[in-house]
């Protein structure tokens, strides 16, 4: 847990270590005042105290929407309530609590959940679960939460990877087709067809190998 001469260009500037998921630099000015940076760059202020012994965090706040200054102030405000006897910390989860923000929510809930997915959808089953465990694993980094229930949860069934490629003959129907935004059979009647934005998108697609989203998202 380095410690640092913080400025504001050098909490605009830090970054976590490539290697690490998360990291915290504390304030050499403010006593227990830390930043902690996730490896996607989240930036968050907390003060860490003790109390009765017991190490406490508080969440002060996201950077940059709350700057160096302020969170210097917000943590010497809450220092002196604690040197009171106060338990900040302790407050705001009894707040939470009190307003009904916390649900229970249970590892054999998640695992019940994921494994009905996998009945019928295998693929869309280990994408649940990876969003379930990406949410937990903001709110723990967050000090929402103590632990994530989806710790090391095995996927429900194996994932293949695909190697179907389309054949000549089905690259040059489909050209063929892309290029059309109306068409008939031989008895008149309209066959579906994509919009020419549509058709655009996938030429791209076949020309350059990308990946969908990237695809998607061009403008």
């Amino acid at each position: 847990m380095p410690i640092l001469p913080l400025t504001a260009r050098t909490v605009a500037g830090l970054r976590a270590p490539y290697d690490q998921a998360r990291i915290e630099y504390f304030d050499a000015e403010t006593p227990g005042l830390c930043l902690r940076i996730t490896s996607d760059g989240v930036k968050t202020w907390a003060l860490i105290y003790r109390h009765h012994g017991r190490k406490r965090r508080l969440t002060l706040g996201r950077f940059p929407d709350l700057g160096l200054a302020d969170a210097r102030g917000k943590a010497v405000r809450a220092r002196g309530r604690i040197l009171g006897g106060a338990d900040p910390a302790a407050e705001k989860h009894d707040e939470r609590a009190t307003y009904g923000d916390t649900v229970d929510i249970t590892r054999r809930e998640i695992r019940d959940l994921v494994e009905q997915k996998a009945k019928t959808a295998p693929i869309m089953a280990h994408r649940l679960l990876a969003r379930i465990s990406r949410l937990f694993t903001f709110a723990l980094e967050r000090d929402w939460i103590q632990a994530n229930p989806t710790f090391r949860m095995r996927r429900p069934s194996p994932e293949t990877s695909r190697d179907r490629v389309l054949s000549r003959s089905e690259l040059k129907k489909l050209w063929r087709v892309l290029h059309q935004t109306d068409a008939k059979d031989a008895q008149g009647r309209s066959l579906p067809r994509l919009s020419q934005t549509l058709n655009d998108a996938f030429l791209v697609l076949l020309l350059t190998a990308q990946r969908g989203g990237e695809v998607w998202r061009m403008r």
